[in-house]
């Protein structure tokens, strides 16, 4: 019986994927410290349809920066 030697791993794909997580972490820690710094500043008045549409597109931005998270993970681990 032969075992076949395991395949050596190109190291740019892990490289690019390292990266891309890191940019996606980044991208959801300032998209999520963004949003939260505009809901709680002070001011008058009744803003809680402008914390809704902050809120809403923080979220957006945190998706997109996850997306791009789980992407640099696929790279990284194929």
């Amino acid at each position: 019986m032969t075992q076949d030697p395991q395949r050596e791993r190109d190291p740019v794909p892990r490289f690019i994927g390292w990266a891309l997580i890191v940019f996606g972490v980044l991208w959801m820690a300032s998209a999520g410290v963004c949003t939260v710094a505009a809901i709680v500043q002070p001011g008058g008045g009744d803003n809680s349809g402008y914390a809704v549409l902050i809120m809403v597109v923080g979220l957006v931005s945190i998706a997109a920066g996850f997306g791009i998270f789980m992407l640099g993970r696929w790279l990284a681990r194929s």
